[in-house]
């Protein structure tokens, strides 16, 4: 059995390839870091599949921790779990930032283990496990003062709570062991895990702070946020453009296109207790000039503004990036695409004919579109 896990919920990104049968630890990565988990992820991802010598067709099992931890964090763990088990058909395994802290503590423990992590605002996600490895109690928000009081004396702390802990007086015992989660410690437990659907369900304990940048275009829509995707993710859109087109690109189409000079891939991830990739956008920047090289939504996600929100991000990663002209070609049959693109400022600049080729028969063809962009 050969499992891909990975953890961004706290302050570091970590990534994990084991192969179960030969109790082997293929491949491993782990980098401390606040923020850019969205974009080190993906990258990580490939690199512990090329040095493991795997493709993702040869998983059998993924794994990701489920929060508690940052809100933009959890999430990113959640969104690419889900994208790559829905591209690969491979089950995954959840757990509890918490539980995963616990699994740092060597074994055999003399003590009851309490997975701490600073929530801020004077408060702690906590969680206690026997000396066996079994919960106590369930993970949850509480205050320094309510820790102090339920946490016994002796207690293994670890974590990043833990320091505040026993800077408040706790008798607790701080642990020899990461204070953050550690992809390469808690997929070997992965492997004793029954992969359950419903436990990947994202455990926040706080609402956030802040929610991320949402396009919304009803009431009834769901807000969606954008992640950069990697050559990591190629099969994740590999999945979607299939689902999105009647000749799909393969997913090492993808990735080499992906992995192109100037290349830039979004990916729409749908908000809510069910994240899940629903459209993508690839493009390619050359000089002050970009061109759009395909987008999509999935068939159930459209008529939310899934596209246009992909549309506008893009539109301002490039104007960063000091672009001007921004191009692409749509077939003249589709018609909710060549209104997308007029109602998102694309005129029609040129024509090709009989450039697409028809399903069943017959040609359509190729209208060039161009956007003027305000560079920043």
């Amino acid at each position: 059995m050969i499992i891909l896990a990975f953890d961004t919920a706290l302050a570091a990104c970590s990534v994990a390839l084991y192969d179960v049968t030969g109790d082997r630890m293929l491949a491993a990565r782990h980098e401390p870091m606040t923020r850019g988990h969205a974009e080190a992820l993906p990258g990580m991802i490939e690199a512990v599949m090329t040095e493991g010598g795997l493709t993702m067709a040869a998983l059998d099992r993924i794994a990701v921790t489920r929060g508690p931890g940052t809100f933009t964090g959890v999430r990113i763990g959640i969104a690419t779990a889900r994208g790559l088990a829905l591209a690969t058909c491979r089950p995954i395994c959840a757990m509890t930032t918490l539980a995963a802290l616990a699994l740092a503590v060597p074994t055999p423990r003399h003590a009851p283990t309490a997975s701490v992590i600073d929530a801020r605002r004077g408060e702690l996600y906590l969680q206690i496990f026997d000396v066996d490895g079994t919960a106590v109690d369930a993970a949850r928000l509480v205050s320094i003062e309510t820790a102090l009081r339920e946490i016994p004396s002796g207690t293994i702390l670890v974590g990043t709570g833990a320091a505040i802990l026993l800077a408040s007086g706790c008798k607790g015992v701080p642990a020899v062991a990461t204070t953050l989660p550690d992809a390469a410690i808690f997929v070997r437990q992965v492997a004793k895990c029954v992969p359950d659907q419903e436990a990947l369900e994202p455990l926040y304990l706080r609402a956030p702070d802040a929610k991320p940048q949402a396009f919304v275009v009803a009431a009834s829509a769901s807000p969606t946020s954008i992640i950069e995707a990697g050559p990591a993710h190629a099969m994740i859109l590999a999945e979607l453009h299939a689902a999105s087109f009647d000749r799909p690109w393969s997913t090492s189409e993808l990735a080499v296109m992906m992995q192109a000079p100037g290349a830039i891939a979004l990916l729409a991830v749908a908000s809510g207790s069910h994240d899940a990739p629903v459209g993508f956008v690839l493009a390619r920047k050359a000089s002050d000039e970009a061109e759009i090289l395909t987008l999509g939504t999935r068939p159930a996600a459209r008529r939310r503004g899934v596209a246009r929100q992909l549309l506008v991000c893009l539109v301002r990663r490039l104007e960063k990036a000091g672009v001007v002209s921004l191009f692409l070609e749509v077939g003249a049959d589709n018609a909710p695409a060549i209104a997308l693109y007029k109602n998102s400022g694309f005129a029609e600049v040129g024509r090709r004919s009989d450039y697409y080729a028809g399903v069943d028969h017959g040609s359509s063809d190729a209208i060039v579109m161009r956007r003027y962009l305000e560079p920043a």
